[in-house]
């Protein structure tokens, strides 16, 4: 389900990221899945919620019949987008700028 391509495509995952994403994966590989997924910023998000890029690119990618992404943050803006079935975690996209789904903050 790897996404090499478009906005989000692991083809542009920079070299400063990626020694910080592969620590972030094997802390990640530790946990529970109920301590990975709804704690810290990781959560799941409606396609509805990402911007008409990220749902028209999972159109092209024959993946908008799943309705959600899972976002897993790795510390300020990166995150890393993709499924889950069962304890499974499928990457789809790298989102450095955190341009996905934009955050709504709290009290504006």
């Amino acid at each position: 389900m790897l996404d090499l391509d478009g906005p989000w495509g692991w083809s542009n995952l920079a070299i400063a990221f990626a020694k910080q994403l592969c620590e972030k994966c094997c802390g990640w590989e530790s946990m529970r899945e109920n301590e990975l997924f709804g704690h810290g910023g990781n959560k799941r998000i409606p396609a509805e919620n990402m911007c008409s890029d990220a749902q028209r690119r999972l159109t092209e990618l024959d993946l908008d019949d799943h309705g959600y992404l899972w976002e897993l943050r790795l510390s300020g803006e990166p995150r890393v987008w993709g499924l889950r079935s069962g304890h499974v975690f499928y990457p789809i996209w790298w989102d450095p700028e955190h341009s996905v789904c934009e955050s709504k903050k709290k009290h504006t």
